[in-house]
């Protein structure tokens, strides 16, 4: 399976977390992703995401999760490109990262799929994906500023939780971090969410603080301390005794984590029935050292589905472009019908608003296709957005694009892909509205004109030469969501048919033999070019050179010449 990071929607988080309630000990698992459901942003330039590598998580539970500050800048690699998520104001971004599976190449190839633009820590990994963490740092290049740094988790068994009697409750609330050891000057916000999206407590004699615990996002106890002039008198006991009550409560176990070198905290818990049961570890990478990596990368920001009419109109309605208003026009229309289908629009570097470079990515099972057009001369950007595309060995379809992209595509087969690209070339007619305007539609003797059906997919889909494995999925969707054309018998049979490409065109034309000779498929062609030529758009369609039957009946029908299409793989 090739790894690749799809965006887990919120509604289904819950779906994740049931597939970790297996181990409630581990601090990358259940606790962890039912902190995140439940997580409130202090601001709107807070962010939550959750990634995996494809739709079967709820059998692997494989995920990447990222908590995003104000202004991370967000990159991630797809198996098919680079994803860019930009968020302003950067500061930095925390990464949490699991799986049930043992296999661990999957995550591995998710994990150097991230590249963050920004400060980020990668929190509480198990002993067993250190390397793909270091793997990570690896690829990346980067040398961390904090390798491994490793803590003893520790877990209180419900039978050793000791009830603390208690007649107040403890008054809790955040305020300056005078005594936290690791405070910063981005502390004290860190603090206020761990208070404001978890269990805390703190011990207060006549209303003053003088020990507090903490609950991080993993659902461990953090951050425990008691005033010095406190020590030695059971505050840290009794506040752990006392939060442990609480989280025991809930179902949840009671997981500590501490620096091994903290022999008082161990002692302390041990002697409270606390057992080590693991060591989880955290990275970091420092923004400066980012800041210098970011400037080296290109990448491929996903164009937003509200965006996708503002793309479509830099796009003249009338230009017989294979890649144009018609290609993007289509995917609108498919993804308002069928809203889950795995359709991406994507630009580079977040650039499209003037010069409308853009890469449209459809999974079609087998193949992604793909379909790219630029309105720049200069083809260097395009170039570009092309070289963020995975090396594969046959996962890419080029999909029927135009003469001054070939160069392109072969630069990006010999230099990007693991392969020798295999093309096919077409020549692209075209038909003026002026021409289809006088086309008659003249039917023979019982024969009868009509839309396709869904049913006649299969039959249309069996003769097709260029079918494959689920491609009947593809021709249903053409006849469902795009304009077409057929022709039947007197006992209701499909005898002739014209469907219309992705990329606007006529296509998939063709006759049965039992039914040659009687000037149907032009009559298919001037049908279907009628229906077009009504919606203000252009009629163009491709043709193979060897196909000498086809080019007469086009070129006998007014169509001319005006370039050559390809398709690669």
């Amino acid at each position: 399976m090739d790894s690749k990071l799809l965006d887990i929607p919120r509604d289904q988080w819950t779906i994740l977390r049931d597939v970790h309630a297996g181990d409630r000990k581990n601090l990358t698992g259940y606790d962890l992703i039912e902190y995140f459901i439940n997580w409130a942003p202090s601001s709107s330039a807070e962010t939550i995401k959750i990634y995996t590598t494809d739709a079967d998580f709820p059998d692997h539970g494989r995920y990447i999760l990222i908590v995003a500050l104000p202004s991370s800048s967000l990159i991630f690699e797809d198996n098919l490109y680079i994803i860019y998520l930009q968020h302003s104001v950067a500061q930095k971004a925390y990464v949490y990262l699991n799986t049930v599976k043992e296999s661990l190449e999957e995550l591995q190839s998710a994990l150097c799929i991230l590249n963050l633009q920004t400060w980020h820590l990668i929190c509480g990994y198990e002993e067993r994906l250190k390397p793909v963490v270091e793997h990570y740092w690896t690829a990346r290049r980067q040398p961390c500023q904090l390798v491994h740094q490793d803590a003893l988790v520790y877990h209180l068994p419900k039978s050793a939780i000791n009830k603390f009697p208690r007649t107040d409750t403890p008054n809790l609330y955040c305020r300056n971090l005078e005594h936290w050891p690791y405070r910063s000057d981005k502390s004290l916000a860190l603090i206020t969410g761990f208070i404001k999206n978890n269990f805390s407590a703190g011990f207060f004699e006549t209303g003053k603080l003088h020990g507090w615990c903490l609950r991080s996002p993993h659902g461990s106890l953090s951050n425990l301390h008691v005033l010095t002039a406190y020590r030695r008198a059971g505050v840290g006991s009794t506040i752990i005794r006392f939060i442990a009550e609480v989280i025991e409560g809930t179902g949840s176990e009671v997981l500590a984590t501490v620096l091994p070198e903290n022999e008082k905290s161990r002692n302390m818990f041990e002697k409270l029935g606390f057992e080590v049961i693991n060591t989880v570890y955290w990275s970091v990478v420092p923004e400066t050292q980012v800041g210098s990596m970011s400037e080296k990368i290109d990448s491929l920001v996903e164009i937003p589905r509200g965006d996708w009419i503002k793309l479509r109109d830099l796009y003249d309605k009338q230009e017989p472009s294979s890649h144009g208003y018609m290609c993007i026009n289509n995917y609108i229309n498919w993804v308002q019908h069928e809203p889950e289908l795995p359709i991406r629009i994507l630009s580079l570097n977040g650039d499209w608003q003037k010069e409308g470079t853009f890469l449209i990515s459809v999974e079609m099972g087998h193949k992604h296709l793909l379909f790219f057009n630029t309105l720049n001369d200069d083809l260097s950007p395009l170039t570009k957005a092309l070289e963020c595309l995975k090396p594969s060995n046959d996962q890419y379809l080029f999909f029927g694009y135009r003469s001054r992209f070939d160069p392109v595509i072969r630069h990006i087969g010999k230099t990007f892909l693991t392969k020798e690209l295999s093309l096919t070339d077409g020549i692209w007619y075209y038909a003026t509205k002026e021409l289809v305007s006088t086309f008659t539609i003249e039917v023979p003797n019982g024969i009868r004109l009509d839309n396709l059906s869904i049913k006649d997919a299969e039959t249309v889909n069996e003769i097709w030469p260029h079918r494959h494995p689920n491609s009947v999925e593809f021709v249903r969707r053409l006849i469902q969501y795009s304009e077409n054309v057929g022709a039947y018998d007197e006992t209701g049979k499909l005898v002739s048919w014209c469907l219309r490409l992705p990329v606007g065109s006529l296509g998939l034309l063709q006759v049965l033999e039992s039914h040659k000779r009687l000037g149907l498929g032009s009559l298919m062609v001037r049908a279907l070019s009628k229906k077009i030529n009504d919606l203000g758009e252009s009629v163009v369609a491709p043709v193979v050179p060897e196909n000498i039957a086809s080019r007469t009946m086009f070129e006998k029908l007014g169509f001319q010449q005006i370039d050559k299409v390809y398709w690669a793989e």
